[in-house]
């Protein structure tokens, strides 16, 4: 089979090639004219409002606030284009990895990272391998298992189970779960899993109109019709068809052997202010020429609750099958993983810390004062989150080689009322971080389910998209 490249035009080559030597001020010069150029043509090239955003792999699982995969893959190769020798991308919240399986399309190799166990779980199931002929079989050996099992033990422990799942529908859960468990391999059982955990998603008590737990109402529950064997098996045999799908898409650019991909993946359960993951070659720890990210906009419990969200599902799944680092206490309650994620913990830090905080961001400190006239309590949220987020910028950048480009999806959030305005929030600390802003586009937010019913959230409309560049090494 070809590569990609034997069949581009001449052109197409001789203007890559050229683009090898410019400076890296012309190769902003033309990404700058290349989003322009873009955004006048279609107007909603950014947001893509006709596009599934639930294609192929990412139907999988229902995750919040995915990114839609057209656009970041469109990123992506503009700045290719623009420079083509970008070989390693990072995504230092890859959520449900999106960005990685759109950097995957472009021939990358790809790093992402996650503190929510199950966007690990799913990430590793949505970047291969894609074995779907042996998946088939593994599939219909746990549907026969669980339609032959007539225990009425329960897998699950956890002390409110009740409340969240209907008795014949534990009994039902807990048969796919002793099946997945019989399956040999470690692939096709993280893929039953993630299976398994959209299918807790649709049959459980819990209403499915916001990520935040709310149990819908007693007689609506007892009124349902669900049976999760049956609901599984309409889910694997989409999930299969799609990783299929997904094969083929791979197997056409040549990035694609024996179902796996050819280039490096390495997906991490990682608290990204902690480390960021490099990898080691001859070694040497390698760093990457592009970052592709969309961040939390606050603390997780007050926009996206990502972590509650996973909650009911982690009841059920082996936790060792996502990572040997994942131990019980993640699901101990259910805010357990927003706790530990960004802005979750409101310990006090140092005033000296503070002080050189608001230097590097002059608008925070402005936010912040604003607020503590009008609303003190709601201060400490959203500094919080803005000290954590910058000890994550720190990891990122410091991975980064000079004049790798960062791709940052930021929106606005409102508290007490007021804008937190994160995209100035987010120039200012990465400019203190000698990374400069290259240029920036608008996109429209489409079917962005929040946190609803707390006041410390109004529905946003519109994300930037920022694209810096780091100066130094």
């Amino acid at each position: 089979m070809q590569s990609p490249t034997s069949v581009q035009p001449a052109e197409t080559l001789f203007r890559r090639d050229k683009n090898r030597h410019r400076t890296p001020e012309q190769v902003d010069a033309a990404l700058r004219a290349e989003l322009e150029r873009l955004t006048e043509e279609d107007a909603h090239v950014w947001t893509a409002p006709n596009y599934n955003r639930r294609e192929f792999v990412h139907s999988f699982f229902q995750y919040p606030a995915m990114m839609v995969p057209v656009v970041q893959k469109r990123l992506i190769e503009t700045i290719k284009n623009c420079k083509p020798e970008i070989e390693r991308m990072l995504d230092p919240f890859m959520g449900s990895s999106t960005s990685i399986v759109a950097a995957m399309q472009c021939g990358l190799h790809c790093t992402g990272q996650d503190i929510n166990p199950l966007a690990v779980l799913l990430s590793r199931v949505k970047c291969g391998p894609y074995n779907h002929v042996a998946f088939g079989k593994d599939a219909g050996h746990v549907l026969a298992a669980a339609k032959a099992d007539v225990s009425i033990e329960l897998t699950i422990t956890f002390s409110n189970w009740r409340k969240w799942f209907r008795e014949d529908v534990a009994i039902d859960l807990s048969r796919l779960v002793r099946a997945i468990r019989s399956v040999k391999r470690l692939d096709a059982r993280r893929l039953m899993w993630i299976t398994l955990a959209e299918t807790v998603r649709l049959t459980s008590n819990d209403r499915t109109s916001t990520f935040k737990l709310h149990a819908r109402p007693i007689d609506e529950i007892e009124e349902r019709f669900v049976s999760p064997i049956n609901t599984f098996e309409r889910l694997i045999r989409k999930n299969i068809e799609d990783i299929k799908l997904q094969a083929r898409s791979l197997t056409h650019l040549d990035y694609l052997s024996k179902g796996r991909y050819t280039r490096e993946v390495h997906l991490m359960l990682q608290n990204s202010g902690q480390e960021v993951f490099q990898p080691v070659i001859n070694g040497v720890a390698q760093k990457y020429d592009l970052l592709v990210s969309s961040s939390p906009y606050g603390d997780n419990q007050t926009t996206v609750p990502y972590g509650q969200h996973a909650f009911l599902a982690l009841q059920w799944i082996d936790l060792e099958d996502i990572d040997h680092s994942v131990d019980g206490s993640v699901r101990r309650t259910a805010n357990e993983i927003d706790r530990r994620s960004l802005g979750g913990s409101l310990q006090d830090a140092k005033q000296e810390e503070l002080a050189a905080l608001f230097d590097r961001t002059p608008t925070l400190s402005r936010i912040a004062a604003t607020l503590k006239m009008h609303h003190p309590d709601k201060v400490k949220k959203v500094v919080s989150f803005v000290r954590d987020f910058d000890r994550a910028l720190d990891k990122a950048v410091a991975a980064m080689a000079s004049n790798g480009y960062f791709i940052w999806t930021m929106g606005n959030r409102h508290v007490g009322g007021m804008e937190i305005e994160n995209d100035k929030i987010l120039i200012e600390l990465m400019q203190a971080k000698d990374c400069i802003l290259v240029t920036r586009a608008k996109r429209e937010i489409l079917n962005k389910r929040m946190a609803q019913r707390n006041d410390s959230t109004v529905t946003m409309s519109m994300e930037d998209i920022l694209i810096f560049r780091k100066t130094t090494e």
